[in-house]
């Protein structure tokens, strides 16, 4: 785990001294916020950008979600336009539901 906050930090200081990166450049990622969290959401999609990423933003209230779609089929669909997920949703064993999902991009659950 110091390993990762040597990375975070050096990472850090580089964009401090360049304003933005492009070690992330053609890397998209999906923010998947089933409950209201400005600060995480600003974060994650803040430090994509600054590496040279985009972000690909899902809001439950403007999804199919509103039609009856199951978080699996939401995160598949997903899945498919990005190379990470980050996914936060209030109910229990939503994380669980994401990581037995058979797809190849990395998820963040928070």
């Amino acid at each position: 785990i110091s390993h990762l906050f040597n990375v975070a930090h050096t990472l850090r200081l580089m964009v401090q001294k360049e304003r933005s990166l492009d070690i992330l450049k053609g890397k998209v990622m999906a923010s998947m916020f089933y409950e209201v969290s400005t600060r995480t959401s600003s974060s994650f999609a803040a430090a994509m950008q600054r590496l040279g990423g985009s972000v690909v933003h899902f809001s439950e209230s403007t999804s199919s979600a509103q039609k009856g779609e199951s978080l699996a089929d939401s995160v598949q669909t997903m899945s498919c336009y990005a190379d990470v997920l980050v996914l936060r949703h209030p109910t229990p064993g939503a994380v669980e539901v994401r990581l037995s999902l058979s797809t190849f991009v990395k998820t963040i659950c928070y």
